[in-house]
């Protein structure tokens, strides 16, 4: 902690969102329960459908989440920075196949156009990747796995850079792919909402997903995460009882009375703020013993300081990120600091402490959201590396009035993501 408050001083009133560099590790996904289209035709128009729900979505929340503008694409240059962009085109993938379409060319041009794409012809009014204007979006046509959907937007990227926002579909839900560089968990759930009600699908509920291609990736991109999906009752559960049920699967190590680090998401605005689950967030720490069960209340106590404090710019990530804004290289720092799938072996003993093997996200979404049940995919803050081949878990919570849907996600051998699933589910419930 020395350090950081030698370097703060370097950092003060630097500015830049420091916790990810729209690298794929930083990738997410949220999805809805949505069965894929039965035939050619309907996974065509079912695509267009979900091309204009984007661009009305975004549209309509663009400005509405603080420092998190929609209406952008991302730029690749000494830095990631997000570009303006007109919600004009939106980029279609099929199989290998890429094309860029403008929306407002007639919807019987687009379907003709999406039947040749199909058949690997890019036909007028669709346009090359290469050479067509930039995007704000990709929209898959296929099924693909819940473990690598998170990098759907990846399809329409090139050297310059490409979109935040990918539309694809898995055989049970449909997907909407972004990276934590352009929005946090709120406004991901956000948009969903508003993906969920302005999609008119006219495809067949009988799922065919075998009548489209397979979307295929760049193989180079991040190994599949573990992942396993629970629904779960409404209960207002207390996030104390889930950090300390998340805590009690973490592997003990060479000394089981060391504490369990878990990271927390807290909205960067003051408590009392109203507006507060739109900004930006920030993980808090929550240490959590291990060798004994601890009591809910205790564990509570130091969750709402740590919280409080991270709200404030107090906390101890909040405090460290802040202070390597003044140094060479402060964005591949600071994500090396918080924890990162690529983090250097020299940060390795400070990501330990900052980033810790857990993460614990609960997001309680209003009613008047109106958000159907929604499985939340984000890569834990440490993955497999090298030397160590542990890497971290992340439980993600997404409730609402109706019920509550619980995703483990696990990036390495630390545990298994089905009984660490079980195990936090059966603390919700209990």
């Amino acid at each position: 902690m020395a350090a950081v408050v030698a370097l703060e001083t370097r950092g003060a009133g630097r500015r830049g969102y420091l916790a990810s560099r729209a690298q794929p590790h930083s990738d997410t996904l949220m999805a809805w329960p949505s069965p894929p289209p039965a035939d050619r035709a309907a996974w065509i128009v079912d695509a267009l459908g979900r091309a204009h729900a984007a661009r009305a979505a975004v549209a309509a929340l663009d400005g509405e989440l603080p420092a998190q503008p929609l209406a952008v694409r991302l730029a690749l240059g000494a830095e990631v920075t997000a570009a303006p962009v007109a919600l004009s085109h939106v980029a279609f993938a099929i199989g290998a196949e890429v094309a860029v379409a403008p929306l407002a060319a007639p919807p019987a041009a687009l379907i003709a156009a999406l039947h040749a794409l199909w058949d690997g012809a890019v036909v007028a009014p669709l346009q090359a990747l290469a050479t067509a204007p930039p995007v704000f979006a990709c929209v898959t046509l296929g099924v693909e796995p819940l473990a690598t959907a998170r990098h759907a937007h990846r399809r329409a990227w090139a050297d310059r850079g490409g979109p935040w926002l990918g539309l694809t579909r898995t055989a049970t839900h449909a997907v909407a792919s972004t990276t934590h560089f352009v929005v946090d968990g709120y406004g991901h759930a956000w948009l969903c909402a508003r993906l969920a009600s302005e999609s008119a699908r006219a495809a067949s509920p009988d799922a065919g997903a075998a009548s489209a291609p397979t979307p295929t990736l760049d193989p180079s991109l991040p190994s599949p995460l573990q992942v396993e999906v629970r629904a779960l009752p409404p209960r207002a559960t207390r996030a104390a009882a889930l950090a300390r049920a998340l805590a009690q699967r973490l592997p003990a190590g060479a000394d089981p009375r060391w504490s369990a680090t878990i990271q927390v998401p807290v909205p960067q605005a003051p408590v009392d703020d109203p507006r507060r689950a739109r900004h930006r967030v920030s993980p808090a720490l929550l240490a959590v013993r291990r060798d004994r069960v601890e009591p809910v209340d205790a564990v509570a106590a130091r969750l709402r300081a740590a919280v409080a404090d991270e709200a404030a710019g107090a906390g101890v990530v909040g405090r460290a990120l802040s202070a390597v804004r003044g140094l060479p290289g402060a964005t591949r720092l600071g994500r090396g600091l918080a924890g990162t799938a690529v983090r250097p072996r020299l940060l390795a003993p400070w990501t330990e402490v900052l980033a810790g093997r857990g993460g614990l996200s609960l997001l309680r979404l209003p009613s008047a959201l109106a958000a159907p049940p929604l499985v939340a995919v984000s890569a834990p803050a440490v993955g497999p590396a090298p030397w160590d081949a542990r890497g971290s878990c992340l439980v993600t919570v997404v409730a609402t009035e109706a019920g509550a849907t619980l995703t483990a996600v696990v990036s390495g051998e630390l545990v298994d993501a089905a009984s660490l699933a079980d195990h936090v589910a059966a603390a919700w419930c209990g």
